[in-house]
Formats: C-alpha cells, sequence, structure tokens
C-alpha cells in the first residue's frame, strides 16, 4: 500500500453541549456536508478515509495543570487525519488527489487552523510558521540546544 500523507487539522469550536451555539452550529453544518461530499467522492480501489480525533476543552490535556507548550495541540480541537492510501501506483495517485481535495474542501472554512499534525503530513504541505507562529523561533533555539548535531533531525522536518 502506498500513502502520500495528507493531513488536515481543523480546528472547530470546543465539543461541549453547552457551548452549542448559532456560530457553532453552522459550522457543525458546513463541516458534516464537507464530510459527506469528502467520503461521498474516495476513489474506487482507493483504501484511505477520514479519521477524526476530538481533544475536548474539558480533556486532562487542555487543564492549567499541563506546562504551556509551543506545539498547538493542547487547544480544544476536532483533528481530522485524512487517508490516501492506494493498492498501486495508479490507485495511489488517485487516493492522494482526492485527499488533497477534501483538505481543500475543510480549509474553505475560516474557523479551519492552517496547521497540521507533522507525522501525517507530507513535506510540501508543511509551513512551520502556520504551525507554531511566534513559538517557531523559542522552538528552534531549543531544539539547536538540545540536539546540536542533528541526530534527531526527522522528528520535526525543517528545522535543522
Amino acid at each position: 500500500m502506498a500513502q502520500s500523507g495528507v493531513g488536515s487539522l481543523a480546528n472547530c469550536p470546543p465539543v461541549s453541549a453547552s457551548e452549542t451555539t448559532k456560530i457553532g452550529s453552522a459550522l457543525a453544518v458546513f463541516f458534516l456536508k464537507v464530510l459527506a461530499e469528502s467520503a461521498a467522492t474516495v476513489p474506487a480501489g482507493c483504501t484511505g478515509g477520514i479519521n477524526m480525533h476530538i481533544l475536548r476543552a474539558d480533556s486532562p490535556s487542555c487543564s492549567d495543570d499541563v506546562p504551556a507548550s509551543v506545539l498547538p495541540y493542547r487547544k480544544p480541537h476536532i483533528m481530522l487525519e485524512i487517508l490516501d492510501y492506494g493498492s498501486d501506483d495508479e490507485s495511489s495517485k488517485k487516493a492522494a488527489r482526492w485527499a488533497i481535495e477534501a483538505r481543500n474542501r475543510f480549509f474553505a472554512s475560516k474557523n479551519s487552523m492552517r496547521g497540521t499534525y507533522l507525522p501525517l503530513t507530507a513535506p510540501e504541505f508543511l509551513d512551520l510558521d502556520k504551525i507554531y507562529g511566534d513559538n517557531l523561533a523559542e522552538l528552534k533555539r531549543i531544539k539547536a540546544e538540545v540536539d546540536p548535531k542533528g541526530v534527531c533531525k526527522h522528528t520535526v522536518p525543517a528545522l535543522i
């Protein structure tokens, strides 16, 4: 099986019944529509799909007890993992095109984060400035301090 690795991180309002608002409802409708469109267009012969991971505002990972981090993943969000698997070169190419189209559909909302989860993302889609924002300089400083020889060069691409 081949995979090119297109990831998408969709930042939605925290998932809780008490926070259902008119805006949140409209956003939920948008994402459900895009999810249905994307699911309906998975190419034949492709075994990928869309996984959803939720980090709620009441999660222990979002508590005040968790130390501050340069990583954006400790804020409430819904992450969509768009998988573009194919069983051969042809189906892999079709799956990769589908994944990019699905990603772009989700990004049509201004509420979608332009970040991504690094291990799931092809290098051509990594934009560390957008992912880490003002924290990128600090992350590079820490990386240079703790790994000056670049032993862990694959953990955070493009920092070396």
